[in-house]
């Protein structure tokens, strides 16, 4: 087999099966041959018109997938059986039971005790998905014990996370005799004492990670604590969402009151919890993922389970033919950002009471208000977004940090776990968000593979005032004036670390033959994929497009239609790839049909009842004939002027230059002064806002946009000059803001490059 990586103008992506772990020489466009797994497909690149080996059986795909996987680092959720062609489970083929945890029998009686006795309980949750439906599950499996039980979620803008004083304050005040958390109190301990001077037990359900001090756990005091992130534990599966440690509470406590399908009916919402916290796909989650998808597919709103659900659901996915082929993708992308938007924003009560409605119809205006929330949401995403980008830009010492750090004062706190993710990626680090509230920063981090965030933030939590979480996501709070002595422990922490480029893995080369429906419902069988167990993605070569278009509400993104073989056509999208529509255009004018070579993923779907397939291209690199030439005329509203590749290659190149940290402010007369002295003629400042929005499409840039501040006019700036040399009518063309630059990547080895970029480059190499 091959150690080969595919090259192309984003990213270099890995073989997965590469048995050296993607350590291979990297491999352009034009390669010759690819060999794959142990069926030895081979794909010859040649030239355009000819395609590789004819397509095998979708059955064999399969297990060359699995095969490929077996071969590589991560773990195996699946395994063919002995002597079949079927595929099992590995190792998780039944559930653990609940009473595997050391303290369920002190869990449990306590709350037995609570239930006969009739003291009053507080669920006290968390506002996430996953600690909704915790909350949700444990308090309707009580109200089905007729216990006397209420719950509490605490506000995200004024209470934070955790165990919180104002739950306590609540549990103290409403005279609760027993206070159950779920998705959180790992780390309360002075809420848990207090709770305990006052004579109210506490049962903890949380599956954060433990505080570990001189090598030792360190467990709030309680009655019991259920959480398989314990060594002690006795839980076999550690990654368990929030909400199935509370399901196991209640699958163990159903038998006692006569309530067996207590796991059943849950598991629903387990699911849910699973997905929006992102946990890995991979053994018990796994079969409570996969188990509650066809369940979900077929949820009714007239069923007696969960109406509100069901109502939702049928909200982003109407026709119930759609939803019959329900995915893991669907739900974290179509379902799970509404029901969080509630809890991003404020208070998540809408997404509690859409749970428990009792009919489709009470569901509706929280259904509304969801809706609304999820719209308001992207819109303030947006903004911090953006003023975080423009303070790395002004700060160029913050954007070369090992760990990105930032604080602003109007920045709303819900969404800094979003960004800071929007952030992590382009920047290929850790980021830390803060939002300033009553004289305290408190916000979330991120961070990529191979960073352990929790531990970081450990090794500085004498400068913390909060902290909690895992190794990828984590909430904090500082007081400001300990950030600066924050920023340098953590820069001293992390000093040697930097992260790798990121390694974009391809599962299998296919033929165009093989992209068909066939092949996507035999690999559908392996669902559900998520983190641990990614969506498969291929790479075709010399794959034909027979037509483009943009598509999109800002015309952004890119609709291809694919020539997959036998006559039969299918079409795809690229998103944020609308630039490259005239390259392809171009093509299909001079040769009627462009090849490219394409990384993407597809799967089985539906539209309307109709079946469809759904293909994402991820990277794309054309292959242009040897006489193809490239100027681009630039639309009419930038007043006719033209630009050639030439000029295009060598703005590019400038803007590049500021580009050294990710992130930059540039001044676009100074742009067009050296545009002038290179090229002898003065571009307009609507000529060069239309090249930078070009470079965006591309992929070149990931953002642009004009700066918030107004222009020093120093006698060096550039919009001087420019203004002197022109006539006075023509000075306003000229009068603009600068513009925030960023780029996509700002560790990587390799220089990113697209189309555009590329074909300006053989026009103009550098050094000119």
């Amino acid at each position: 087999m091959a150690d080969i990586s595919k090259q192309f103008r984003h990213s270099t992506w890995y073989y997965r099966a590469d048995p050296n772990g993607g350590q291979a020489a990297s491999m352009t466009a034009t390669t010759a041959t690819v060999a794959t797994t142990a069926s030895a497909l081979a794909v010859a690149s040649a030239a355009p018109g000819r395609t590789g080996a004819s397509g095998r059986a979708p059955e064999q795909i399969v297990r060359d997938l699995l095969t490929a996987r077996g071969q590589g680092r991560e773990p195996m959720p699946l395994k063919f059986a002995a002597d079949s062609d079927q595929y099992v489970l590995d190792e998780w083929e039944r559930l653990p039971a609940p009473e595997d945890f050391t303290e369920m029998p002190a869990a449990t009686g306590r709350l037995l005790a609570a239930v006969l006795k009739k003291e009053k309980i507080l669920i006290h949750g968390d506002y996430d998905v996953d600690g909704i439906c915790a909350t949700v599950v444990l308090l309707r499996f009580l109200r089905r014990c007729r216990a006397d039980v209420d719950y509490y979620i605490p506000e995200r803008l004024t209470d934070g996370y955790g165990l919180t004083q104002s739950g306590v304050d609540l549990a103290v005040s409403g005279h609760y005799d027993l206070v159950v958390t779920v998705d959180c109190g790992i780390r309360s301990f002075e809420e848990a004492e207090t709770l305990t001077t006052a004579g109210i037990d506490l049962i903890i359900t949380d599956h954060h990670e433990p505080l570990i001090e001189h090598g030792r756990i360190v467990l709030p005091r309680a009655s019991a604590v259920l959480n398989p992130k314990i060594p002690e534990s006795g839980y076999p599966f550690k990654d368990l969402a929030g909400v199935s440690v509370a399901l196991k509470f209640c699958a163990a406590l159903g038998p006692i009151f006569g309530h067996k399908d207590a796991w059943e009916e849950g598991e629903i919402l387990a699911a849910l919890g699973t997905l929006a916290d992102s946990m890995p796909l991979v053994g018990e989650n796994r079969l409570i993922v996969r188990r509650a998808l066809p369940r979900l597919a077929t949820l009714a709103e007239e069923d007696g389970g969960y109406p509100g659900l069901a109502a939702l659901l049928a909200t982003v996915i109407p026709h119930p033919d759609d939803r019959a082929g329900l995915s893991a993708t669907d739900l974290a992308y179509k379902l799970i950002p509404l029901l969080n938007a509630a809890g991003r924003l404020g208070s998540c009560e809408d997404a509690v009471r859409l749970l428990l409605a009792d009919t489709a119809a009470a569901a509706q205006p929280y259904i509304a208000a969801l809706q609304a929330g999820n719209v308001e949401r992207r819109a303030i995403q947006d903004y911090v977004f953006f003023a975080a980008l423009r303070m790395l830009g002004e700060n160029p010492e913050l954007a070369g940090e090992p760990l990105l750090i930032l604080a602003g004062e109007d920045w709303h706190p819900g969404v800094l776990g979003i960004v800071a993710a929007r952030l992590m990626e382009v920047f290929t680090r850790p980021v830390l968000l803060l939002a300033a509230e009553d004289n305290l920063l408190r916000g979330s981090g991120r961070a990529p593979d191979g960073f352990n965030l929790l531990e970081i933030l450990e090794r500085c939590g004498e400068h913390l005032a909060t902290f909690g979480g895992h190794a990828a996501a984590c909430g904090l709070s500082v007081l400001p004036e300990n950030l600066p002595a924050l920023r340098t422990a953590l820069r001293t922490i992390l000093r040697d670390r930097r992260p790798a480029e990121p390694r974009q893995m391809i599962d299998l080369v296919l033929t165009p033959e093989e992209i068909n429906p066939a092949t996507a419902e035999a690999i559908s069988e392996l669902e559900p994929f998520g983190k641990g167990w990614e969506e498969p993605k291929y790479c075709t070569f010399n794959l034909p497009i027979t037509a483009c278009r943009v598509i999109g509400s800002g015309g952004e993104h890119l609709e291809l239609t694919l020539a997959t073989g036998g006559g039969r056509t299918e079409r795809a999208v690229m998103f944020q790839a609308a630039g490259k529509a005239s390259l392809i255009e171009n093509l299909l004018q001079k040769q009627g049909t462009a090849y490219a070579d394409c990384v993407f993923k597809f799967r089985a779907a539906s539209w309307q009842g109709k079946p469809k397939l759904d293909i994402v291209v991820e990277e794309l690199a054309l292959r242009p004939s040897a006489d193809f030439s490239l100027v681009h005329y630039l639309p009419e509203e930038w007043r006719g002027e033209q630009i050639s590749a030439l000029e295009l290659g060598y703005i590019w190149r400038l803007c590049e230059q500021s580009l050294s940290a990710g992130v930059a402010i540039v001044d676009l007369g100074e742009l067009s002064m050296a545009v002038a002295e290179r090229w002898q003629r003065l571009p307009g400042a609507n000529l060069l806002h239309g090249c930078l929005k070009l470079f965006q499409q591309a992929g070149i840039l990931i953002q642009y946009r004009e700066s918030v501040s107004v222009p020093r006019l120093t006698p060096e700036s550039g919009w001087r000059r420019v203004a002197e040399l022109l006539p006075p009518e023509l000075a306003w063309r000229h009068v603009a803001r600068p513009v925030i630059l960023v780029r996509p990547s700002v560790r990587g080895e390799r220089r990113r490059l697209s189309e555009l970029e590329e074909y300006a480059a053989l026009f103009a190499p550098d050094g000119d």
